[in-house]
This record gives C-alpha cells, structure tokens and sequence, in this order.
C-alpha cells in the first residue's frame, strides 16, 4: 500500500521505517494520546539526537504533526520535522507515526511505528553523501526518537496492576 507520502513526493525522497514496543496496553496508550497528543512530544523544543564516532551530535528540529486518527485497533498521526535553523542545510523528515495493539512476550503492549519518507539536502551532493552516511543519521534518529516517545508513555502511563490468581 502506497502512502500519501510516497504517492505526492517527487524523486529523491527516501523510506524510512522503524517500530518499538510500549509495555503498555493499546487501550490505555490511545486514550492518553487522544487526550492531549502534544503530550507525546513534551514542553521542551524537539530535538534528534545521534551518535557519531563516539560524540553526541544533536540538532534542534521543528517538529509539527497533524490530526490525531483513532479507531478502535489504530491510532494515527502526520509528522513532519525539519531542522530548526538551518532546514536546507539538514534532511526533511515526512512520515505518519502508527500506534496499534500488539501482543509482546504474551502481554498486551502497543507498536510505535514511524513510516514515512525524508529527502536529503543539498541536491545530488547530499544524495551522495546520504548513500554514505546520511541515511543511518536519519535512521539512528529516527530509532532514538521512537525510544523516547516509549520512555514518555511508560514514565506517563503507570503499569496494569498486578492480580493474584485468586482474585475474580
């Protein structure tokens, strides 16, 4: 199935995908996300964050998303990021994080995916430099991204309580 992003974006732009697990029921994740999905993202202004030859690197992103999508075996939301001070000079990142019920370790948990597309900047010399390093900048990025998102929603979002076997 071809995406909005896929289907409107001109050569050039890349696939990005990667999914987590929230220890968390689906249920209760929806619920809070739709309550306030800015709480996802925190107060403070986004940030990506890499690692690269052993120095943290870090970039202030603009990061915006679009209406939250609900249903009862889905949530869905438009994301778009862009370096804060400099997005020409950094990838544009377009993508739709997906929130769906997941079976992990035989507990319900939730899936975080992030799907989407980013283009390189700089023209062809940033596409060549994206086929040497950039792509797994983007892909790091995108990985300790999701990472935080699951650290907010286990910190937020407290655990099921747990039931002897002799209770109803």
């Amino acid at each position: 199935m071809t995406t909005a992003t896929e289907r409107d974006h001109p050569p050039g732009w890349r696939a990005v995908r990667d999914s987590v697990y929230v220890d968390r029921a689906f249920d209760r994740v929806r619920s809070y996300v739709s309550a306030s999905p800015e709480c996802l993202f925190g107060d403070r202004a986004a940030g990506l964050h890499i690692r690269l030859g052993g120095v943290d690197v870090s970039r202030d992103v603009r990061l915006t998303h679009g209406d939250l999508e609900t249903g009862s075996r889905f949530a869905r939301m438009p994301l778009r990021w862009a370096d804060a001070r400099r997005p020409k000079l950094f990838p544009l990142l377009e993508a739709t994080l997906e929130i769906n019920p997941a079976v992990h370790g035989g507990d319900p948990t939730t899936q975080l995916a992030l799907r989407g597309e980013y283009v390189p900047p700089l023209g062809r010399f940033g596409a060549a430099v994206d086929t040497f390093i950039g792509h797994r900048l983007v892909l790091q990025s995108v990985k300790r991204f999701l990472g935080e998102l699951v650290a907010r929603l286990e910190r937020d979002i407290p655990p099921e309580p747990v039931r002897s076997r002799e209770e109803p």
